[in-house]
């Protein structure tokens, strides 16, 4: 956790340039302000006590698309299974097949 009288806050040396919109600039001051706390203050604190995860990998943002498509899948023959239509044999069988693609994922 960040401890702002710890002797690094104390000997604020570096500066950080950045870029952003008037909007964002207003923003941030109104949030810093409501916080009773300076601009530059109120982003160090931000910065460094909040956790900021990671985008997710490439592989995994494959691994939701592959379940998404599945759920809509299964979503489909819900449906028709409640409208009382007959249940696809290859619609199955696709599904089936997807589910096992994805348990090799979790192996």
């Amino acid at each position: 956790m960040y401890d702002s009288n710890s002797s690094a806050a104390a000997l604020r040396l570096s500066r950080i340039n950045f870029r952003i919109t008037d909007r964002d600039k207003c923003a941030l001051k109104a949030k810093a302000r409501a916080a009773n706390l300076s601009l530059s203050e109120f982003l160090i604190r931000a910065g460094l006590e909040r956790h900021i995860s990671p985008p997710p990998a490439r592989a995994d943002l494959e691994m939701l698309n592959q379940i998404a498509r599945i759920g809509n899948n299964v979503n489909q023959l819900a449906y028709s299974a409640n409208c009382g239509d007959p249940l696809s044999i290859p619609a199955l069988m696709e599904l089936a097949y997807e589910l096992k693609l994805l348990r090799r994922c979790f192996r």
